[in-house]
Parts: structure tokens; C-alpha cells; sequence
């Protein structure tokens, strides 16, 4: 930036007025401001793109313990929007023929074996990986928070420890399902491809030819060896600045780039495919991402969903094609309006659990100055009433995530005295209208936002595109929770009642019962003091949690034997707590929660 009046005063006049009278983005500075102190978070760098032009702005602090300034030019992490470059190298090898979107990932990859009942008539294809629809989970703990992974290490080495991690829970290319594992896989075609490293091939083929001379693929961080000191520090929701840690799923969330270069970026998402005049990618498709066709729910006509690395989002009246990025320490989102040619990016330098980022995308939005997309016209729709009832996550995303999501994942369709509404477990209905045939409408919304469909067996499902529920009965749902409440009562009296009415007795204060339900509170009391970035690891803590969590069944028969010999009433309330627990203890052990091994 020129340091003397003169030429600032020129700059201002040659830039800022054409740019005024073109109608360029106003300046959301003080807007993010605003919104940066009232929801915690350290701060933001942004980009703003009208047509040819590109504004860039930053507010708050780059690095909170010191209170530095954020800065226009500082680099900052975009975790999960690196997806969407590592799809568009990927369609840039397929437009080059040098790969089929649609042909079986072991056509590749013949050392990846997919566990996939459906492998003769329905193989998990390339695209599949792309939209995630292969039917793979997200990710497991240590393939994301591992102290143990280093920037270097083989890409196949998140998938050759266990298999498990390559089972297909779904026909593949029917449901989306977000797969950080997926996009892990695309970043080895690309280096089985390409014979060199995906961060290197990307870099020189895609990087370099698109002009963003300030991004990478590499591994960068705050401190250490990889240490950059353009990189803006990340920060916990406490405001506590935390590094940049490897994962060894790196295609799917490790890029560091500049407000400036994601404007580049997102000029060339919304252009014909071109770079000096001849084809980058092909123009069918730059169009196709964010564009879902496959999917059981796009083929009912939603047209809502992710596509080769965007997905098609409907917010604040306008319909974009966005991605949205969370990694330690960091939240971005990117979101491109082609029709309008118009995008945005921002990146916070904050991960926080509690923060309404989406206030931040509004003032985005507004400086943009987006015309409102054209309304879906209101028609009829099939009788719902097959489709009223309460549905859970279908497949759950994560593994580990399965009981809980049939607890307290799932949502609720009904009708009421105003209409439809679909309502979470933990939140507010939603108001949905028809929208003809088997779609419906989500208030706010200006398109189809939900669709009503039928699995293989016939069971009514409710699809949002980028996540399908399943209804589910009552007695299932019946089950869960009286076994929960029992076993929680059971482990209440174990670490309340036991030791009472047992020392009133003048007998031993810790039996069975007791010493596990105490040695399970005080090994789960640990993961306070295990730091996030070795919670997938084998650490003495997470040894201790899957012993203590084996122990507890083994405790409770132990107590349940002892007690079944004797016949005085307070033995027989230790009995009947003992069974259930051992009954919760039954369940846990079919999720797969008994014993709990984060390393696994």
C-alpha cells in the first residue's frame, strides 16, 4: 500500500470512484465488526466479487493473546472448501481425459478395497467420491485429531490400518452423505494419476495456471518446522490461539490461501472453463458442480444437494452455490452466485461451538447487493399422510455418532392447525408447503428444500438433499430410551444410593457396582486434561476410558450374581440396578460404544 498521501489520494480516485459508479460491493467492514465482538470471535478476511471486479477486507485480531490486526492479505485456512479445489483438479484431469468421472474407484485404485455388498452391479465410481454418495462414513477420530500423523506420510496410510473404514453403508450413488474419508481417496487418484503428489501436481496445474500465487496445499502452521508468519493464528471458542495441526485426511481439509486468491478462485468457478482462451475445464463441468442428478432425491426433482465439490444452497431469499469449511481453529464459507456473477468468501479465524456464523454470510450477502431468486411456483403435493411420523439420520455420518443420532438426531413430520412442519429433536419447527408432487417447500425458502421418498423396503423417507432420515417406530425408539433412563438410574444409585445405604449398614462402601460406575466417572473425568489434537490416539486417557468402559458390564454382573444369593430388600434394589445397567451396557456394546476406543 503506498505509504504517502499523494499517491493514496490517486489510487483512491482511479480505483474507488469507477468502482462506486460501476455499483462495486459496499463495505461490510463495520457490519463484521459488529458481529465479530457480539458472538466472540477473533476475527475475519473476506473477498467480495462483482464481475470482473474483487474487493477485500479483514477486521478483528489475527492473533488474539497479542491483539494484532487482522490483515487483508493475511493467509488463513479454509478446511472443508478444500474439497472444492481438490474436485476441481479433479475435473481438470477428466477434461484433459486423463480420468472418468464415472468409472469404479478400483479402476484407479486396485488397492482399495470397498466393503460394498452391492460391488457386481453398483461399484463406488469416481463421482460418487465427488457428490458424497458413496455410502462411506466421515471420518474416525485419529484420521483427523492424531498427534501421531505427520505432513509427510502416504495418503493410503489413512486407509490400510483398518478396513472398517472403507465399509459402504448405502447403495452407492443413492444418499449423500458427508465423507471426509471420500475425498482422502480422490487425493490418491489424483497421485495415481499424476504419478507425483497431489499438494505438488495441484500447486503446478492448478494453483499456478489460476493465479493464486498465495495459496497451498502444503502443510503450514503457526509454529514448528511448517511455520508461516503470514498465517493468521486459529483460535479456540475461549479466544485461545491454537496451531494448525496435519491430519491425514490432508485432500479433505488442509489448504492455506489469501482473501484475494478464493476471489480468483471463485471468478473462474462462475466463467465458461477458459483460461487464456483455451479449455481449463470443460464448461459441462464447471456447470455440473453443486448440481446434483444421481441421488434418489434429485431424481424425484430436489434440486438441492452437493455435487462435485459445491453444494446448492437456498439462504436469504437467494439461491447459491456454496461450501462451507471447519478445521481447528478456523470457520470459512464460500458462496458463488453465477447467474448474478457474483460471489463471496470469508474466512474466521475462529472454530467456536456456539457462534451464529451464518450473521457474518448475511453481511455478505447484503454488501453483495444479490437480487432475490425467482420463487418456485406453490403446487399440490401427494397425500402425506403415509409420511407423518418420526425419522432418524439414515445413514448417520459418523460411525461413533449411530446411538446417539437414534436418540437425538432424528426429526418429526406433522400436521397441525397451520400446515406441515418438520421438527429436529433439539429445535424449532420448520413451516413446509407443497411444492408439487412429493417436494415441499421450507419456509424462507424459495425453492424445494425437502422431498418425500421410499427406500427398497418400502419405508417412507425424508430427504433435505444433503441428509436423508428414515422413519423409524415407536417401539425401537421405545427401547432406547427405557434402557437409557434404567441404565442412568441404575448408574445413579450405584454412585449415590449404594454407598449411603451400604454405610448406614456398616458394610462395605465399594462393591462392584459402585468401583465401576466410580472408575467410569473419573476415566471420562480425564478428557479435560487430553488435548485435542491426540484425542484419536492411544494415550494413556483413552486406554483408561476403554477400560473403565469394558469394566462397567463386568462390575454390574459381578454386583447382579452377588446380590441374586441374598434376599434383603436392599440387596435386591442393588440387583435390580445392577440388570440395568448390564441391559444399557447391552445396547452400547451393539453401537459399538462398549469398550470405547477413540483410537479405533
Amino acid at each position: 500500500m503506498p505509504r504517502c498521501f499523494l499517491p493514496g489520494l490517486l489510487a483512491f480516485c482511479l480505483v474507488a470512484m469507477p468502482c462506486a459508479a460501476l455499483g462495486m460491493p459496499g463495505d461490510p467492514a463495520d457490519d463484521v465488526q459488529k458481529i465479530l465482538s457480539s458472538e466472540r470471535l477473533a476475527g475475519a478476511a473476506w473477498s467480495l466479487v462483482d464481475g470482473a471486479e474483487i474487493h477485500i477486507g479483514a477486521a478483528g485480531t489475527r492473533d488474539a493473546e497479542r491483539g494484532t490486526a487482522m490483515r487483508a492479505g493475511d493467509r488463513v485456512h479454509v478446511g472443508s472448501i478444500t474439497k472444492t479445489l481438490v474436485a476441481l483438479g479433479l475435473l481438470r484431469l477428466a477434461s484433459e481425459g486423463r480420468i472418468d468421472l464415472d468409472a469404479p474407484v478400483s479402476a484407479v485404485l486396485a488397492d482399495i478395497a470397498f466393503r460394498n455388498r452391492w460391488e457386481e452391479t453398483d461399484p463406488v465410481r469416481i463421482r460418487h467420491l465427488l457428490d458424497h454418495t458413496a455410502g462411506l462414513e466421515d471420518a474416525r477420530l485419529w484420521q483427523m485429531f492424531s498427534a501421531r500423523v505427520s505432513p509427510d506420510d502416504p495418503l493410503a496410510a489413512a486407509f490400510t490400518r483398518d478396513a472398517s473404514v472403507l465399509q459402504v453403508r448405502t447403495l452407492p450413488g443413492e444418499r449423500f452423505s458427508y465423507s471426509n474419508i471420500g475425498y482422502g481417496l480422490a487425493g490418491m487418484m489424483i497421485e495415481q494419476v499424476t504419478g507425483v503428489r497431489y499438494e505438488k501436481w495441484l500447486a503446478e496445474h492448478l494453483l499456478a495456471p489460476l493465479g493464486m500465487r498465495d495459496s497451498s496445499f502444503a502443510f503450514v502452521s503457526q509454529t514448528g518446522p511448517a511455520r508461516d508468519a503470514l498465517l493468521a493464528w486459529g483460535h479456540q471458542d475461549d479466544l485461545t490461539p491454537v496451531p494448525a495441526m496435519p491430519i491425514a485426511l490432508r485432500p479433505a481439509g488442509q489448504f492455506t490461501t489469501t482473501a484475494r486468491d478464493m476471489a480468483i478462485l471463485a471468478r473462474f468457478l462462475m466463467g465458461d472453463g477458459r483460461l487464456d482462451g483455451a479449455v481449463f475445464v470443460r464448461s459441462d463441468l464447471l456447470r455440473a458442480m453443486g448440481r446434483p442428478t444421481g441421488t434418489q432425491a434429485a431424481r424425484a426433482g430436489l434440486d438441492t444437494g452437493y455435487a462435485l465439490g459445491l453444494v446448492r444452497r437456498d439462504r436469504g431469499g437467494v439461491i447459491g452455490l456454496c461450501h462451507a469449511g471447519n478445521i481447528v481453529g478456523y470457520h470459512a464459507m464460500l458462496c458463488l452466485y453465477p447467474e448474478q456473477q457474483k460471489a463471496f468468501f470469508v474466512s474466521i479465524n475462529t472454530d467456536s461451538e456456539t457462534a451464529d456464523y451464518a450473521r457474518i454470510d448475511a453481511a455478505m450477502m447484503q454488501a453483495l447487493g444479490l437480487e432475490p431468486s425467482r420463487q418456485s411456483d406453490t403446487a399440490s403435493t401427494v397425500d402425506v399422510s403415509p409420511w407423518l411420523g418420526r425419522y432418524v439420520p439414515a445413514p448417520s455420518r459418523f460411525a461413533i455418532q449411530r446411538y446417539a443420532d437414534l436418540l437425538a438426531g432424528g426429526v418429526s413430520l406433522e400436521r397441525d392447525s397451520v400446515g406441515l412442519a418438520v421438527t429436529p429433536f433439539m429445535g424449532s419447527p420448520q413451516r413446509l408447503a407443497p411444492a408439487g408432487g412429493h417436494l415441499l417447500k421450507g419456509e424462507g425458502r424459495v425453492a424445494p428444500s425437502h422431498v418425500l421418498l421410499r427406500d427398497a423396503d418400502g419405508i417412507p423417507l425424508l430427504s433435505q438433499g444433503t441428509r436423508t432420515f428414515r422413519m423409524i417406530g415407536t417401539l425401537p425408539l421405545v427401547w432406547l430410551w427405557g434402557t437409557l433412563a434404567l441404565g442412568t438410574i441404575g448408574i445413579a444409585h450405584f454412585a449415590i444410593v449404594a454407598p449411603v445405604l451400604a454405610r448406614r449398614r456398616r458394610s462395605a462402601v465399594i462393591g462392584p457396582g459402585t468401583a465401576g460406575v466410580f472408575g467410569l466417572l473419573g476415566a471420562v473425568s480425564l478428557l479435560v486434561f487430553q488435548p485435542l489434537g491426540s484425542l484419536g490416539d492411544p494415550t494413556a486417557t483413552n486406554i483408561v476410558i476403554a477400560l473403565a468402559t469394558l469394566s462397567l458390564p463386568l462390575a454390574m454382573l459381578w454386583q447382579a450374581i452377588a446380590e441374586g444369593m441374598k434376599r434383603r430388600m436392599y440387596w435386591r434394589l442393588n440387583l435390580a440396578a445392577s440388570v440395568a445397567v448390564l441391559l444399557l451396557c447391552t445396547v452400547l456394546m451393539n453401537y459399538g460404544l462398549i469398550p470405547l476406543m477413540l483410537w479405533c
